[in-house]
């Protein structure tokens, strides 16, 4: 897909408070050198801050490219820069940011010699849907329809089976908050929009019979494919989940990144509303 690339402009450069001179040349991009000739980029990675909490933060990109010899090296500088949301967080030509507001996401995509790479950037974590608990409080109790997970006070989960609870339980007890992005879509089958993660960040525990589909994190990109009815989330072979909009979608993109497996709790259930006794985390 080629992406058109808008520059940032020089008023920009100065609102983000950053010189054009400060290169130390009156061009962005730099002198073509006999390697910049001969080399040729086949993976573009881009490093920087992934999440920005606080209107005004600024954070400075890299971009890495992977050459067909097999090296590597900063192409910061020869690169061409573009975010998917300047309106929130525009960037620079030199790949310089500065958050300006509002929730969502952006991606910040660089390219060079037609070889793009992106990092998916989230804006305003503090406006996660989680909410916190008491892991030692978490347990499953038996309903007339079925199994809960509760720390006594609150429902979290609706299980088909006590294996389903048991499992439930002990992903919980692993975590101190659960996560959901999307609930607020207005979907006729919400259900299908929301996905489930917990906090903090890592590994979960040990869990009997995993049901789990593995990814590429570092290809996953968000695509508002036309044919598909909401955002698509998917790496280069498959679809890893299905959005209501761009802002949960880019909020997503930021929580898989961190792993590479999509995983269930429930999944085989033969319920009417199926989706409803599904626990969703990630590995």
């Amino acid at each position: 897909m080629v992406r058109t690339v808008r520059h940032v402009s020089l008023v920009s450069a100065i609102v983000l408070g950053v010189a054009v001179s400060a290169c130390g040349h009156s061009s962005n991009t730099a002198p073509t050198s006999n390697t910049d000739l001969t080399q040729t980029p086949v993976f573009i990675t881009v490093g920087g801050l992934g999440a920005y909490t606080r209107v005004g933060i600024k954070a400075q990109y890299v971009a890495t490219a992977l050459f067909s010899d097999n090296t590597s090296r900063d192409v910061s500088g020869q690169a061409t820069w573009m975010s998917s949301n300047p309106s929130r967080l525009p960037i620079t030509s030199t790949g310089l940011t500065m958050y300006i507001g509002g929730s969502g996401g952006a991606l910040i995509t660089a390219t060079y010699k037609g070889v793009s790479g992106a990092e998916p950037i989230a804006l305003d974590v503090s406006g996660e849907d989680c909410g916190s608990y008491t892991p030692s409080a978490i347990a499953p109790a038996t309903t007339s329809d079925g199994f809960i997970v509760t720390d006594g006070r609150q429902i979290f989960f609706s299980l088909d089976t006590v294996a389903d609870a048991q499992n439930a339980t002990t992903l919980m007890q692993g975590y101190s908050s659960v996560c959901f992005v999307g609930r607020s879509n207005p979907r006729p089958n919400r259900e299908a929009y929301i996905f489930q993660y917990f906090k903090p960040a890592g590994p979960p525990p040990a869990l009997s019979n995993e049901d789990c589909v593995a990814y590429d994190p570092a290809s996953l990109a968000v695509d508002p494919d036309p044919i598909a009815d909401g955002i698509v989330l998917a790496d280069r072979s498959s679809r890893v989940a299905l959005l209501d909009n761009l802002s949960d979608a880019y909020l997503l993109l930021s929580v898989a990144k961190q792993y590479s497996a999509r995983c269930y709790i429930g999944r085989g259930n033969t319920r009417p509303d199926p989706l409803a006794y599904i626990v969703q985390y990630w590995k």
